[in-house]
C-alpha cells in the first residue's frame, strides 16, 4: 500500500489534499506520526522508507507562527529523508525556518486570490502553457530569506519567495548539507480548486514520485460498504434526515449495507427549514424510496430553547443538544436501546476541520455533528458516519454511483441548523467601537488605490470569519454607492465591475483586519432603495429569534429560490444563502445579505458575479417587501469569510 506520510499542524487542507489525490487515481494512506518529531520517530520513517511503502511526504499548514515560543517543530535531519517533499503554507514557513531561520511577519498579509509568476522549468510546472497563473493564498508570515540550494520558482509583488524547490540534479554534492534532492515549498494552496491547474500541480508532484494510479472512487464505496456492514454488524440504525445531500446519501449508502428495514429515518421540523420545507422533503423523500420514514413536529420546542440566543456558537449547539433530546424520547418511546442501535451521522470531513475535530484544529463554528454530547457517543463507539473522510463533492460523486434520483442531488448545501444561522440576532442596540478612526483609514487607503472617492462604512452587525485558520467574529465593510456618482467601472459591463470589486475586496482583507467581510449596498440597482441607510452605517436593533423574523427570511428566501430557477442559476451558483440582519434605516425594519457563491469543496468559495439586470429583478422583488430596508451583495471569499454568516 502506498503511503503519504503527513506532518499534520492542522489538517483541514492537508486532509483536502488527501481527497485531490484521490481525483488523480491515487489512494493516500496517512500514516500516523508525532508532530515534534525525535531520532526515534525519524528512524521508523526510515524503515517505511526502505520498505518502500512511504513514497512522499507532505508538511501540512497551520495556524501558529514558526517562531512562536509553542510552535510544533522538525529537526534538520529530517529533510535527509530520501522522498519527495511537498510542504504546503506553514510547511513551507517551516522548511526555510528549520534550515536557514529567516521567517516574518510581512506587512501585507494575503488572503484569497493572488497573480504569481512562475518557472515553468520546474518540474512541479511542466506542462504549463504560460508564465503567470492565480493561486489561492492564506497567511502573514511570509519567507524573507530562502534556505540556501533552493530556488525560486514563483513570486508575487508581495511574497518573494512564494514557491521554491531543491530538485535533482543540484550540483556539487560535497556542499550539500542535505540529501534529499526533490523538496517543494509552496505559500499558496495547490490543494483547492480555486488555485489555478491545481490538479495539474498535483499531477507532476505524483509524477515526481512515481505513484501507481490504480484507486477509484468506486472502490472506496467497496470498501466502505464493507466496513458499515462490520462497524454495524447485527445491530439497527437510528438516522436523522433532512432531505439535503448528505443525509440522503448517508441514508443510502447504510441502506446498500444492511437494507431498508434497520434503518431508522427521522425527518424532525425544527420550524428553522425553507418555505413549506417539511411537505416538500417528505414527497421527495418518499418519491426516492425512503421507507419507514417518520415526521416530527417541533417547531415550538426549538424555538423556546433560542428564544433569548445571541451568540452563534450558543445557538449551534443548543440545536444538536435538542436534537439529541428528541433522539433520547424516541428511543425511550421505541425502546431503541443502545445495545441494539446505532445513531447515524452525515458528517463530511469540513465540518469535523471548522468544529476543532482534530489534534491541531482551531475552531471556527461548532457543527451540530461535533457538540459534547455527540463526542461523548462517537468515544463510545455508538455513532456510525459513513461519509466522514468525505468532502462535499466527493459525496456527490458517491451519490452519482449509487442512481439516487436526481432532483435530490441538484439541491444546494444547507446548514444542519437551517435558517436559523441565518438569521443574526443582537442583544445590544449599539456597538461598542468606535468606527470613525477605522473608516478613515480604509477609505484613505482605498482612494490611493484605487484613485475613486468612494465612501465605506462599517456595519455594525458581526460574523464569523477565518482569519489564517484562527475564528474570528468581526464587522462587515459596506460600499454605498450614491446614485449621482455611478461606480467607474460599471459603465465597462459587468465582468469589469464585478472583477474591480473583487480587487477592493481582496485589498481590504488583507490590509485591515478591523473587518471581516466587505458588502455592496445594493441600493444603486433600484428606484425603491437610494434611501436605506442613507450612505452611513444604520442602526443596530435589538433583536432575537422570533416566529415572526423567521417567516420573513423565508418569504425572502422563497424569492431568491425561484430566481434562482427562473435565471437557469440553480447549477451555476453552487449555494445561496440569504442572511437577515438587524441594521436599519427606518424603524421596524431589517436588512438582507445576498452571498451567492462559487466552490466545490466547500473549504474555498469566492462569491458569484450575477449579471446586474438580473440582479436588479431580485432585489426589487426583495425591496417590495414592507419589512425590508437595505439589500447587500456579500463580496468576500473563503478564506477569510466563511459560507454562513453564523
Amino acid at each position: 500500500m502506498q503511503k503519504l506520510l503527513v506532518i499534520d499542524y492542522w489538517s483541514q487542507y492537508t486532509h483536502l489534499t488527501t481527497s485531490r489525490f484521490r481525483h488523480l487515481g491515487i489512494y493516500t494512506e496517512i500514516v500516523p506520526a508525532t508532530h515534534d518529531l525525535n531520532n526515534k520517530d525519524l528512524e521508523k520513517l526510515k524503515e517505511e522508507i526502505n520498505s518502500w511503502v512511504l513514497k512522499w511526504i507532505i508538511l501540512s499548514w497551520g495556524p501558529n507562527s514558526v517562531y512562536a515560543e509553542d510552535t510544533l517543530t522538525l529537526p534538520k535531519e529530517f529533510f535527509e529523508i530520501w522522498v519527495p517533499i511537498l510542504a504546503i503554507c506553514y510547511g513551507h514557513q517551516l522548511t526555510h525556518f528549520v534550515l536557514w531561520w529567516e521567517i516574518k511577519w510581512w506587512d501585507t498579509e494575503e488572503y484569497w486570490e493572488a497573480k504569481l509568476k512562475i518557472d515553468r522549468n520546474s518540474k512541479l510546472f511542466k506542462n504549463f502553457d504560460k508564465d503567470e497563473i492565480v493561486v489561492w493564498m492564506s497567511h502573514w508570515d511570509s519567507v524573507v530569506k530562502m534556505a540556501p540550494w533552493f530556488k525560486v520558482i514563483w513570486a508575487t509583488d508581495d511574497c518573494e519567495f512564494g514557491a521554491t524547490s531543491l530538485e535533482f540534479p543540484i550540483g556539487d554534492k560535497n556542499v550539500y548539507p542535505i540529501k534529499n534532492k526533490n523538496i517543494y515549498t509552496l505559500q499558496f494552496h495547490p490543494e483547492v480548486s480555486h488555485t489555478e491547474n491545481w490538479i495539474r500541480i498535483l499531477e507532476n508532484f505524483a509524477n515526481i514520485c512515481e505513484i501507481k494510479r490504480d484507486w477509484s472512487m468506486e472502490k472506496f464505496l467497496d470498501a466502505e460498504l464493507e466496513e458499515l456492514k462490520k462497524q454495524i454488524w447485527e445491530k439497527n440504525v437510528f438516522l436523522f434526515i433532512s432531505g439535503w445531500v448528505d443525509s440522503t446519501v448517508a441514508y443510502f449508502l447504510i441502506n446498500k449495507a444492511i437494507g431498508p428495514d434497520r434503518i431508522y429515518p427521522v425527518f424532525v421540523d425544527t420550524g428553522f427549514m425553507r418555505k413549506n420545507e417539511a411537505k416538500k422533503v417528505k414527497k421527495l423523500l418518499e418519491t426516492a424510496w425512503v421507507k419507514n420514514l417518520q415526521i416530527i413536529d417541533a417547531k415550538k420546542e426549538f424555538l423556546e430553547a433560542l428564544k433569548w440566543i445571541t451568540d452563534p456558537e450558543t445557538k449551534r449547539k443548543i440545536i444538536w443538544n435538542k436534537f439529541i433530546e428528541i433522539q433520547a424520547r424516541i428511543t425511550k418511546e421505541l425502546w431503541l436501546d443502545t445495545k441494539n442501535w446505532l445513531l447515524a451521522q452525515w458528517t463530511i470531513y469540513p465540518d469535523t476541520i471548522e468544529s476543532g475535530g482534530t489534534k491541531n484544529a482551531q475552531t471556527i463554528k461548532t457543527h451540530h455533528n461535533r457538540v459534547s454530547e455527540i463526542q461523548k457517543m462517537i468515544d463510545a463507539g455508538l455513532i456510525v458516519e459513513p461519509l466522514a473522510k468525505l468532502y462535499k463533492d466527493e459525496v456527490r460523486e458517491i451519490w452519482r454511483l449509487m442512481w439516487i434520483w436526481s432532483d435530490l442531488i441538484d439541491r444546494h448545501p444547507f446548514p444542519g441548523p437551517w435558517l436559523s444561522l441565518r438569521i443574526l440576532c443582537n442583544k445590544d442596540e449599539k456597538a461598542e467601537e468606535n468606527f470613525n478612526y477605522e473608516e478613515e483609514k480604509i477609505n484613505k487607503y482605498l482612494k490611493e488605490k484605487s484613485k475613486w472617492d468612494l465612501k465605506w462604512k462599517i456595519l455594525e452587525v458581526k460574523s464569523v470569519w477565518v482569519q489564517w485558520d484562527n475564528r474570528s467574529y468581526k464587522h462587515p465593510l459596506v460600499l454605498n454607492i450614491p446614485l449621482s456618482q455611478p461606480f467607474p467601472q460599471r459603465e465597462k459591463g459587468d465582468n469589469d465591475f464585478w472583477e474591480k470589486l473583487n480587487e477592493l475586496s481582496t485589498w481590504i482583507t488583507n490590509n485591515f483586519n478591523s473587518v471581516n467581510r466587505v458588502l455592496l449596498n445594493l441600493d444603486f440597482l433600484s428606484p425603491l432603495g437610494g434611501k436605506s441607510l442613507k450612505g452611513d452605517r444604520g442602526i443596530l436593533q435589538k433583536w432575537y429569534l422570533t416566529d415572526d423574523r423567521i417567516k420573513l427570511l423565508q418569504e425572502i428566501d422563497d424569492i431568491v429560490e425561484k430566481f434562482l430557477i427562473e435565471k437557469n442559476l440553480r447549477n451555476k451558483i453552487w449555494q445561496f444563502p440569504v442572511v437577515l440582519i438587524p441594521v436599519w434605516s427606518e424603524p421596524w425594519k431589517e436588512s438582507i445579505v445576498l452571498r451567492p457563491i462559487d466552490s466545490i469543496e466547500a473549504m474555498t468559495a469566492t462569491f458569484s458575479k450575477i449579471d446586474l439586470a438580473d440582479l436588479k429583478e431580485l432585489v426589487e422583488k426583495i425591496l417590495q417587501n414592507p419589512k425590508i430596508d437595505t439589500v447587500f451583495y456579500d463580496l468576500t471569499g473563503k478564506p477569510p469569510g466563511t459560507i454562513e454568516w453564523e
